[in-house]
């Protein structure tokens, strides 16, 4: 873990100051998640640290933009098949709103790249039999209301 907050500092990812969240809380830091998974050494570090907390889930499972990196380097450390969420339903090309063989009924385990408030994850997860919402090691925004 020292390894992945040194890393965050050093790569410029964690800034201090006044900072309003996407879910309008202020905050006196930031966590620049996106900045932080464009860098190899940082993703590889960020998924190491969250394998930890995988489980018996079938599959892995992130939001679109953000957590799609992160859940793509976790899928490649722990050997287990994910999904993508899209925020909204496509209204082109197949109209899915997950990306992935889904099979019903499998327990997925939710990635997120933030965790603030959960709300969108939650909504979208509703369409995932057995889904679980996580969070760990690597995601931005953890002790901010998001329950890590």
């Amino acid at each position: 873990m020292r390894e992945l907050a040194s890393l965050l500092i050093s790569s410029g990812a964690i800034q201090f100051g006044e900072f309003t969240l996407t879910s309008g809380r202020k905050s006196s830091y930031y966590v620049d998640v996106k900045k932080a998974s464009t860098k190899p050494a940082i993703l590889s570090t960020i998924a190491e640290e969250m394998s930890v907390l995988v489980g018996k889930e079938d599959r892995l499972a992130g939001m679109e933009l953000g957590a799609v990196p992160i859940v793509v380097a976790l899928a490649l450390e722990t050997n287990k098949p994910y999904l993508i969420l899209r925020k909204g339903e496509r209204e082109h090309g197949t109209g899915r709103q997950i990306e992935g063989d889904y099979i019903p009924g499998e327990r997925v385990l939710i990635v997120e790249d933030v965790a603030t408030t959960r709300g969108l994850d939650c909504q979208v997860s509703e369409g995932i039999e057995g889904s679980r919402i996580g969070c760990g090691a690597g995601t931005g925004g953890c002790g901010q209301g998001g329950g890590c």
